[in-house]
């Protein structure tokens, strides 16, 4: 069995072609349309062509002027960086000897940033070292959801649990959010109601909508043969409101209209699922935060957890973890002794924030996927290493070229023309996909170590 790994939910693919069916993958949206997107790209005139200023030219050429762009850099990157030749595991990262640095003298950015769509533990592992060669900031796009839940996190802590504990151990599921939670992730349902090897839904589990959901979604669940139940609120509210509900006395409780579910308070193992990525309201993170706080104060009494749907900056989050210390937005040296030092900025080492400086950086975009593009802002990259020359970046038929990236590198596919290790989106789980053999083409990891500052003789 292999995995689905176009949503961060990694499915198991079946063995033979399934018929369309509430939850089956045959009836995936999201990996339908991703495996149109991949035929549209790698199939366009040119899509794989190295390119300099747009111009499509050898390969060679376009890592000499990846490297000529970055050379402007030697002077001002760290005193260090010819200190780079050794892997993370090869340095001193134990707590004792990790330093975390202040910001930059005379509040200087790093004169180079390396951003991207990044999914893959290969490709995670690869840009930590390259920032770590270049003294660099890194910072993936998709990272303020994710920072979100981080914060909140670290302030408060959380109380969580994989899907597994969830659709064997829930007996009521709240999901907060709304329909676009579906269409990102089409089988959330059957993941968290009953097990992929069964055909038998889990009858005992009781799902409660929170938000602005269509009848076409509460459907969804009663097919999966669970009872649902749909209250309409803003899920901005959400937090305040079951708070609220909480300092009631039973009988006002028992008076109460429809909110709280009745399901929620006879629940002896509660599940609340959200998506970070959903949230289209400001300081969302207080809003994790104070949630999270009700959940904790629950489990004085009964079992109550938390869910938090992680989006594309998952992957990465877990490898700059245990590799660094911290989840992102940093700037990592190496000293000469061999000591790693993390500059750690959730707020400040932010990619649109950096980008955006009146002094601002070089720009390296990586990205791991030809059929989605997270790069919903305004950032130009200088370097692109991308699967597919698209035409939002720019080509010799368009007028692109004051948007388009200086150098453009094309790599190899993650999970379909090179293996690739992602994790789920509890963080419990991982897989890891791609062919049998070798890639024809030049992956992410080496493509990087040439052109980086520190693979200079």
């Amino acid at each position: 069995m292999s995995n689905c790994f176009f949503c961060t939910l990694l499915c198991e693919l079946p063995e033979e072609p399934v018929g369309p069916k509430v939850g089956s993958l045959g009836d995936c949206s999201v990996r339908n349309e991703s495996l149109k997107q991949i035929d549209l790209s790698l199939s366009r005139a040119g899509a794989r062509l190295p390119r300099v200023h747009g111009v499509p030219v050898s390969i060679d050429e376009a890592i000499s002027a990846a490297r000529k762009l970055l050379g402007s850099l030697e002077q001002t990157v760290s005193p260090f960086a010819t200190q780079k030749s050794r892997s993370f595991a090869e340095r001193k990262t134990t707590m004792g000897q990790l330093i975390i640095e202040p910001a930059l003298e005379n509040n200087q950015e790093s004169p180079l940033l390396i951003t991207g769509d990044i999914r893959t533990v290969e490709t995670s592992r690869a840009v930590l070292a390259f920032a770590l060669e270049n003294n660099a900031i890194l910072d993936p796009f998709g990272s303020d959801p994710a920072f979100a839940q981080i914060l909140a996190t670290q302030r408060g802590g959380f109380m969580s649990a994989s899907l597994s504990e969830v659709r064997f151990r829930s007996d009521c599921i709240v999901i907060v959010g709304d329909d676009l939670l579906l269409r990102s992730m089409p089988r959330l349902p059957d993941l968290l109601l009953r097990s992929q090897s069964s055909d038998a839904p889990s009858a005992a589990t009781r799902v409660v909508l929170i938000g602005n959901w269509t009848n076409e979604s509460v459907l969804l669940f009663r097919t999966l043969g669970c009872e649902t139940q749909a209250i309409q609120m803003d899920p901005c509210d959400f937090p305040k409101a079951i708070r609220d509900w909480s300092k009631l006395s039973l009988d006002e409780r028992s008076q109460s209209a429809s909110f709280p579910s009745k399901w929620m308070e006879a629940s002896d193992y509660l599940t609340i699922v959200w998506s970070p990525g959903n949230f289209n309201f400001e300081a969302s993170d207080l809003w994790i935060e104070r949630l999270q706080g009700w959940i904790a104060e629950q489990n004085s009494s009964r079992r109550v957890v938390g869910l938090s749907l992680a989006g594309s900056y998952q992957t990465f989050q877990q490898v700059a973890t245990w590799t660094t210390g911290f989840p992102g937005r940093m700037r990592l040296q190496c000293a000469p002794d061999g000591e790693l030092i993390v500059d750690y900025q959730p707020h400040r080492f932010r990619s649109e924030a950096i980008a955006s400086l009146s002094h601002s950086p070089i720009v390296i975009q990586v990205d791991d996927t030809a059929w989605v593009s997270t790069n919903t802002t305004s950032i130009k990259p200088d370097v692109l290493i991308s699967q597919a020359w698209l035409p939002t970046c720019g080509n010799d038929d368009t007028q692109k070229q004051n948007v388009a990236p200086k150098v453009f590198l094309p790599c190899a596919l993650p999970g379909i023309e090179t293996n690739a290790q992602y994790f789920r989106t509890d963080s419990v789980y991982s897989v890891k996909v791609g062919p049998p053999g070798p890639a024809n083409i030049t992956s992410v990891t080496e493509l990087l170590k040439a052109i980086s500052l520190g693979a200079r003789s």
